[in-house]
């Protein structure tokens, strides 16, 4: 049975994500404007809310571990390859400096052993785009997923009692430096997997408990964004290089779980009344492919200036104009790829 309000949940998650890459381009100062990119940034829990729904909506009852890690790879790891190969290869050829090399301890590339530990080093972290770190980590998600089987069978009090261990360790370790480790990057999204799996598990719960709540769960979200402004200088994710440092609580997590049960509230009563929305059907048929293909479209009009009169555009002008050119482009390019590739494309753009 389609969920027709996760459908559009994914397209929100999608949108979320590329807004929140394309506002970080931006010298943020102000209060409200800190605020602002508090409540865009961080869009990544959203989708691994999404993922762990449908772990457990989709794959748990006829769960066999090596068809559903097959189809991971043809469907996620596959695209991954193929583009962060040709970034590379770009990359080497046009004499642009390779990202965070220094980061990652590559100073010299003189032999063939070299070449092949760069390859090693940028396919793991995801490090060929700004973007890509999902990748890695989400497969190692997807290789856990026996433990996560084992978390359904659990009782209740006993999956409560992990999630809730899960969000503190969670909001200690903070995300990557870099986000250039997938295992720390587990520690950090782990909880937002296991709430979509809960509230899968939960779904009937959950949705007649949050039906009248949006409002409540927008101030929610609007008040853990400003709290953030007001513990901390900087906005947006909170990272840091070693995972078990203490360096305060990271709130941006909590505002996402909220946000997560007030898009489930929203999108439910959308969904209802307007079952069939073409806009966010499309983009959620084709979020995967934008994921991939809007790096490369937003560093072209911001990174490349492509964009013209880009550098006269200052505080949140320039993110209107390149967020929805970056999502128009991103869709344009993976429809047309999807129409000269065909079935391959899957493959190529993962759509």
């Amino acid at each position: 049975m389609r969920l027709i309000a996760f459908d559009y949940f994914r397209a929100i998650a999608i949108l979320s994500i590329v807004a929140g890459h394309c506002i970080s381009y931006k010298s943020i100062t102000s209060f409200d404007e800190r605020v602002i990119a508090n409540l865009i940034q961080g869009g990544s829990p959203l989708f691994v809310f999404i993922s762990g729904f449908f772990f457990h909506h989709i794959f748990y009852r006829q769960f066999a571990y090596s068809q559903f890690m097959l189809k991971k790879v043809k469907n996620v790891l596959l695209p991954y390859l193929f583009l962060s190969s040709l970034a590379l290869i770009y990359y080497l050829s046009s004499g642009v400096s390779l990202p965070d090399a220094k980061e990652l301890g590559i100073t010299s590339l003189s032999h063939w052993q070299d070449y092949l530990t760069m390859f090693g080093l940028y396919l793991w972290t995801g490090r060929t785009s700004f973007a890509y770190w999902y990748i890695p980590f989400i497969m190692l998600i997807f290789l856990m997923s026996p433990l996560f089987i084992s978390y359904i069978r659990q009782g209740v009090k006993t999956r409560i009692t992990i999630f809730i261990i899960a969000l503190v360790v969670a909001m200690i370790v903070h995300r990557p430096a870099g986000n250039l480790s997938p295992w720390h990057a587990v520690l950090y999204f782990l909880p937002m997997y296991l709430l979509g799996i809960l509230v899968s598990m939960h779904r009937d719960f959950v949705q007649s408990y949050m039906a009248n709540k949006t409002i409540v769960l927008a101030a929610g979200v609007i008040f853990l964004a400003i709290l953030q402004v007001l513990i901390y200088p900087g906005f947006g994710n909170l990272h840091k290089l070693h995972a078990f440092t203490f360096d305060g609580l990271d709130i941006l997590i909590l505002q996402k779980i909220v946000l997560c049960f007030f898009f489930l509230s929203l999108l439910q009563k959308l969904s209802e009344r307007y079952p069939d929305i073409p806009a966010l059907m499309l983009l959620a048929d084709a979020s995967f492919a934008i994921y991939f293909i809007h790096p490369w479209v937003l560093i072209a009009l911001v990174g490349y200036k492509w964009l013209p009169y880009i550098e006269e555009m200052s505080g949140l002008v320039q993110f209107v104009v390149t967020f929805p050119l970056t999502i128009i482009i991103s869709l344009a390019m993976a429809y047309l790829i999807k129409r000269v590739a065909g079935h391959y494309s899957r493959s190529l753009t993962g759509w």
